[in-house]
């Protein structure tokens, strides 16, 4: 699967992420979640709404944090939600021991830990699936403010030139190594060697574009330049090809042909 960008939190997506945190906590605290039912109205809605925002705070600088890892495969989406949800369950079960006022001190410690770790984990999962999907939401119906461009390409532009792609990147990209081109929904997310970004144009209308440039259909999906190909592999009907940047693109049965031929398959 691609290294991407599209589930990490942003400035644009971290008030709404508080805000629908503080939200959770409102509800469990009306709801009395996990045992607190028996205590004041006040006391619950006081214990639970720091307790998500908190842990939405976890969330999201253990996204970031992870990020930073420089091993690919532990990027993918998959990967990383697993990561994500197994550390920010530690950080969370934490907050929730600091904040919980007493617990049954009859208990054994290890048995009291893991039925916090269980109960904090049960919360977790949903909460990090919750933000991720909200994230890409945001980038994708706002417009996706200072990262994505939002210009549409006329349909009198389909036969064009790839600097009509590179024209509506941001700035700091236009200019940039072109790397690979992956369709989104009615956009496309478009791999620079400076980073990448999202505009509005239809897959079929970037194909048209770069129909002049050296490089290879991959999936229904993917299109990549010759130069920015590092490795690939192809069995059983499935593949994937490692770009620079650190972007690994699917290989298909379908366009599977043209990169053998070009010798990357032996």
């Amino acid at each position: 699967m691609e290294k991407s960008d599209s589930y990490l939190p942003s400035r644009t997506s971290w008030p709404v992420e508080l805000a629908m945190m503080a939200g959770v906590g409102l509800f469990f605290g009306l709801a009395g979640l996990y045992n607190t039912s028996e205590a004041p109205l006040d006391f619950r809605i006081g214990y639970w709404m720091p307790v998500m925002v908190l842990g939405g705070i976890i969330v999201m600088l253990t996204e970031q944090a992870w990020r930073q890892l420089p091993v690919s495969i532990l990027q993918t989406p998959a990967a990383s939600f697993v990561a994500v949800t197994l550390i920010a369950t530690a950080g969370e079960s934490v907050v929730v021991n600091l904040f919980e006022p007493s617990h049954d001190t009859a208990m054994p410690v290890y048995y009291y830990i893991g039925q916090l770790l269980l109960n904090v984990m049960i919360v977790m999962i949903p909460m990090v699936a919750m933000l991720r999907v909200v994230r890409m939401f945001l980038r994708r119906e706002s417009g996706h403010t200072k990262e994505a461009s939002t210009i549409a390409v006329s349909q009198q532009d389909t036969a064009c030139a790839p600097s009509l792609i590179a024209r509506h990147l941001r700035a700091p990209l236009r200019s940039s190594t072109l790397h690979a081109v992956q369709a989104e929904d009615h956009y496309i997310r478009v791999f620079t060697a400076d980073g990448e970004d999202l505009i509005k144009m239809r897959f079929a209308d970037a194909l048209a574009c770069l129909q002049d440039r050296k490089g290879f259909r991959l999936h229904r999906s993917w299109w990549v330049a010759a130069s920015a190909i590092r490795s690939a592999k192809y069995n059983r009907g499935s593949g994937e090809v490692e770009l620079a940047g650190d972007i690994t693109a699917p290989l298909s049965r379908t366009y599977v042909a043209s990169l053998r031929e070009a010798g990357w398959l032996g």
